[in-house]
């Protein structure tokens, strides 16, 4: 779900054309196939066959990642949480295959697509929720997933990776990557909370005697220009 989410909020051109091929005969039977293919990852993890799993799970996400999501494409909204949803489907592709071809360093895999690409990629579509849905203006996301939240979360990436090659200095390491991830979220939640608790700008359009306001579209991405005020 996801990796079908991210496309429609990092970039407008790109949501418009997977909301269309969602549609089509082939996309359904496509997305049937990578889900008996993940099920069947989930049969050889319980036969113990975790390499095999791993080699099913890299061959299923990158099929999204790579024809759905185009993520080998840069984002077309040049701003911060454009790039951090478009680093984090690169995160969750490293991950998978990190996990493949490297059984020996599959907690590695497993974190780089947990801290580095879902983890990113909540933060990001959260933000997006939290800004569109209270009708604050787009430019309000920067305040909320700033770079010091960012940063905390490569950091605390880093560290975990750091633990998995530094045993001498795992738990350490361990607690470095815990702290720092904790610290991500209380940044990003001390920019969101004030959105939150309320549902539009001081700044924003106020409404004429009678009229009530629509959204022309309640979908990720949509731009706050859209809305518009009608008249009962």
């Amino acid at each position: 779900m996801v990796i079908v989410t991210g496309p429609r909020v990092y970039s407008p051109r790109l949501r418009q054309s997977v909301l269309t091929l969602h549609e089509r005969k082939p996309r359904r039977v496509l997305y049937a196939s990578l889900a008996i293919l993940l099920v069947a990852a989930l049969a050889l993890e319980g036969a113990g066959r975790s390499a095999a799993a791993a080699w099913v799970r890299a061959v299923a996400g990158s099929s999204m990642l790579l024809w759905v999501w185009k993520i080998f494409r840069r984002p077309g909204v040049k701003d911060l949480l454009s790039y951090c949803l478009w680093v984090s489907g690169w995160m969750v592709f490293a991950g998978l295959w990190t996990t493949a071809l490297f059984s020996g360093k599959s907690l590695a895999g497993y974190h780089l697509m947990f801290i580095g690409g879902f983890s990113l990629l909540t933060l990001g579509i959260g933000t997006r929720v939290v800004i569109r849905h209270g009708r604050h203006p787009l430019p309000a996301e920067g305040r909320v997933l700033r770079t010091g939240v960012v940063a905390a979360l490569g950091f605390a990436l880093a560290a975990r990776l750091g633990a998995e090659l530094a045993p001498g200095h795992f738990l350490a390491l361990l607690g470095l990557s815990g702290v720092s991830w904790i610290l991500a979220w209380v940044l990003w939640g001390l920019g969101a909370i004030a959105y939150m608790a309320r549902v539009a700008s001081p700044d924003a359009p106020k409404l004429a005697p009678g009229a009530v306001p629509r959204s022309s579209s309640s979908k990720l991405g949509d731009s706050v220009g859209s809305d518009q005020l009608t008249t009962r």
